[in-house]
């Protein structure tokens, strides 16, 4: 058996001789922090959800089109916005449909009716599961109150908060702990002590 590294070039080509000789074991790269960059991705997409909330965090609604190029026009993605065609024959005034959480696309054209009629029937659905928040100068309609648009739902079970008695109050918690840190502490250092004389 022939070892890769001991191959001879072929024709009048130079002899490979490698002069691994730059500290490379100084320059390698280590991922011994993907753990905690994972709890910080998680804790970046709980923190985007918050702050646009109610709207999705997945962003605006998008069309279904076909993969461009005769290779890959046989299947369907999510494309970058839908049409003026489609907004308008699904209701929607184009110029407020990015407000509404719909992306908009002015340089799409439509190649088949069949994948129009797709997004107009996407956009139908998505227009009757949309929430309208009313701003405080618009008048709600009847039966309509700002805070039901959003209410949650009551918990299953009732929590019975214990009270505080009095003499738990005049207790610093956090000063009993540090105290008792510090004795544990000063114990150790006591038994070290007495090692060393021995």
């Amino acid at each position: 058996m022939v070892l890769p590294f001991c191959l001879m070039v072929c024709k009048n080509n130079m002899v490979p001789n490698d002069h691994l000789r730059k500290a490379w074991y100084k320059r390698v790269k280590t991922y011994f922090d993907d753990p905690a960059r994972k709890v910080r991705r998680q804790t970046a997409r709980s923190t985007r959800a918050k702050k646009i909330a109610p709207r999705p965090i997945e962003g605006p609604l998008r069309p279904v089109v076909h993969c461009p190029t005769a290779r890959y026009n046989r299947r369907i993605r999510l494309g970058r916005g839908f049409t003026r065609e489609e907004l308008v024959a699904a209701g929607f005034d184009p110029s407020r449909a990015p407000f509404m959480g719909i992306a908009v696309d002015h340089f799409r054209t439509h190649s088949t009716d069949s994948l129009k009629q797709v997004n107009v029937d996407r956009l139908t659905a998505y227009k009757n599961k949309i929430v309208r928040v009313h701003t405080k100068t618009e008048k709600l309609p009847e039966g309509v109150s700002q805070p039901s648009l959003f209410a949650l739902n009551a918990p299953e079970k009732q929590v019975q908060w214990r009270v505080i008695k009095a003499e738990e109050t005049k207790t610093n918690l956090f000063k009993a702990k540090r105290d008792a840190h510090k004795a544990w502490r000063a114990s150790i250092k006591a038994k070290e002590e007495a090692k060393r004389k021995k």
